[in-house]
């Protein structure tokens, strides 16, 4: 009798497996936003120099800035906002650190403002929050021709985040390794005496992993 490969296919362990974290609403970084709180364009103008521009699942972040004067303005002032929060001075720091933000959209803005009261155009920058990980919720042997195994896999993103990124997968006695993937997912002419597990791990743009 010819021997055929034996096959498992460990889906909740595949679910369950946790290993390092791989945004689509693409935040941006923007010098120049088109309202102000003055109707006087000053001569200040700030850049954000540093920060999260995309999907990311750090819950904190910190931000780099610099502002500067022409035309002989000095800068009375600079303010820092989160997410259409309240302005607070930061003049005394080139930098802006948040911490413990939600899931979602957040955004910074700087502006500064002269010696004269004139408040420059605010730099922002937009970017996304995802802390939960995919899932993998159904993994199968689909068919077995010979020794060689065809599975089949599927991933979701039911928080509603940066979606999924990949796939990855590895099978044990053979592939030590984890290799990108796709479903179907076939390995070929498989020792006939040999048991086998198949593992596979689903990653989203924020770097996330199942």
């Amino acid at each position: 009798m010819k021997k055929i490969a034996n096959f498992l296919i460990f889906a909740t362990l595949a679910m369950s497996f946790a290993c390092t974290k791989a945004v689509s609403r693409k935040g941006s970084a923007n010098q120049g936003e088109g309202t102000t709180d003055a109707t006087v364009i000053s001569p200040v103008t700030c850049t954000i120099l540093t920060g999260v521009s995309d999907w990311t699942q750090q819950d904190s972040q910190m931000f780099t800035y610099d502002c500067v004067q022409s035309h002989g303005k000095n800068i009375n002032e600079v303010q820092c906002q989160l997410d259409n929060g309240l302005w607070i001075d930061c003049i005394a720091s080139t930098t802006y650190t948040v911490n413990s933000l939600g899931n979602g959209v957040h955004k910074f803005r700087v502006r500064a403002r002269d010696e004269d009261g004139n408040t420059g155009i605010s730099a922002y920058l937009v970017w996304n929050v995802d802390t939960t990980p995919p899932v993998i919720d159904s993994a199968s042997l689909q068919s077995m021709v010979g020794n060689s195994p065809t599975l089949s896999f599927r991933g979701a993103d039911n928080s509603g985040g940066s979606g999924i990124h990949q796939y990855q997968c590895r099978l044990n006695k053979t592939f030590t390794t984890w290799q990108t993937c796709s479903s179907p997912k076939v390995y070929p002419a498989l020792n006939a005496n040999d048991s086998y597990i198949f593992y596979v791990k689903v990653s989203d743009r924020a770097g996330n992993v199942s």
